[in-house]
């Protein structure tokens, strides 16, 4: 028996973090088992699986950085209604995000997506 990975170049693991978070776009608590995983299998893969992985990371990170941010408008109340632009923005936002990296994924391709706010 050899100990070769079935998935050399993380092409299903990142398709699987991709599904995660977009289950997580109605649930939340994905968001977290995708980062754990693309943080655990991001070395040792192709640069093409590596850039998924770590546009991931960064999805995660800007998702969670945005709740705080949108957690504290909300206690504001008077800011309320901007919480609320601001959490359907960044809902469309990572769903646009996870379509484009699947795309990319499933033709094992690295992500060439925008790095920057913009979908």
């Amino acid at each position: 028996m050899t100990d070769d990975p079935i998935d050399t170049d993380g092409v299903s693991l990142t398709t699987i973090i991709y599904g995660l978070y977009l289950i997580a776009l109605f649930t939340g608590f994905p968001f977290f088992i995708g980062v754990i995983i693309a943080y655990v299998a991001r070395d040792g893969v192709t640069p093409a699986a590596r850039s998924h992985y770590d546009h991931q990371v960064r999805i995660f990170w800007t998702v969670l950085i945005t709740g705080v941010a949108i957690a504290i408008l909300i206690a504001t109340f008077f800011l309320a209604p901007l919480a609320w632009l601001l959490a359907a923005y960044i809902w469309v936002w990572v769903f646009i995000r996870c379509i484009r990296g699947l795309r990319g994924s499933s033709r094992g391709d690295p992500y060439e997506g925008p790095r920057g706010a913009l979908p």
